[in-house]
């Protein structure tokens, strides 16, 4: 049985992750308290011990405001723990899976964005993000960078729970100006699970089919919850005066993914339907 070790394991992705990958292989888990890949030795050390085939890297600092004030942060996770997880799979002949983003593009093509367009980060989250992809290329002969979006799920806070929440205080106002492709992290962790039992490398894009703008996925949010005495208003990103810049229009487009490995993402609808179930299920378990 092939050994996989999933780093992140008990974040919203890896937790789903760990979840579809535990039946078929032979499965090892690092998170923050076992391993911080942002030390180089720790990190060649840990991976050469276990030898997996593959290792998925679902470590992230995501918080795309914040690091406006803490680049030294974000890079030194986001790029720097990459790099090192990189070569010491490389180093054991590992597979190497990183999860990206859509905010390496600016989000100014006007169209859904295909793996092979040109990068163009607007934010040190997003910059500190291609870096790590960049890393990865570099440091890694056989590897998959898996970019995703917008990414929901139950084992963590997201744009979900954010929305539902707020609607118990009042009305919203929602940003209308940016789009994207909400993914419940469910689904991504199907795709990931497929090209992880293919022998793809390179680049991959991997997010919930269809797209919307922010204001539209919260007034789908609510409708899904059954809220529907709750006013939703749109915003402006201007007025909203976030710290760090987003794209505009970033959605991916997932033709290659259907094209290799022959899987389509479901909708955002559907994936937010499922997504609203499974929070239903998990709170009945709590």
């Amino acid at each position: 049985m092939r050994k996989v070790l999933v780093l992140g394991h008990k974040g919203m992705l890896g937790t789903d992750l760990c979840a579809r990958l535990r039946p078929h292989y032979q499965l090892f888990e690092a998170d923050i308290d076992e391993l911080d890949i942002t030390d180089h030795r720790a990190t060649q050390r840990f991976i050469r011990d276990i030898s997996p085939s593959e290792v998925v890297n679902c470590v992230g600092y995501t918080n795309v405001d914040g690091a406006e004030n803490a680049a030294h942060i974000a890079y030194e996770v986001n790029a720097e723990g990459a790099k090192n997880a990189a070569q010491a799979a490389d180093a054991v002949g590992a597979r190497y899976i990183y999860i990206g983003t859509d905010f390496v593009f600016d989000g100014t093509k006007g169209a859904s964005y295909q793996e092979s367009d040109p990068t163009n980060p607007l934010c040190v989250y997003a910059r500190s993000k291609l870096v790590g992809e960049l890393y990865t290329r570099e440091y890694s002969e056989r590897h998959l960078i898996v970019r995703t979006a917008w990414l929901f799920g139950v084992h963590g806070k997201n744009f979900v729970e954010a929305i539902l929440r707020q609607a118990k205080v009042g009305d919203l106002r929602v940003v209308d100006d940016q789009v994207g492709s909400p993914t419940f992290a469910v689904d991504l962790s199907e795709g990931l699970a497929r090209l992880l039992a293919s022998d793809e490398t390179g680049t991959f894009h991997c997010t919930n089919s269809g797209c919307c703008s922010w204001f539209e996925f919260a007034k789908g949010i609510l409708e899904a919850a059954g809220i529907l005495d709750v006013k939703v208003s749109r915003l402006s990103s201007e007025e909203l005066g976030r710290a760090a810049a987003r794209p505009a229009y970033s959605p991916l487009d997932n033709e290659k993914l259907n094209r290799e490995i022959g899987f389509k993402m479901p909708t955002w609808r559907d994936a937010l339907a499922r997504y609203m179930k499974a929070r239903e299920v998990l709170r009945e378990q709590e």
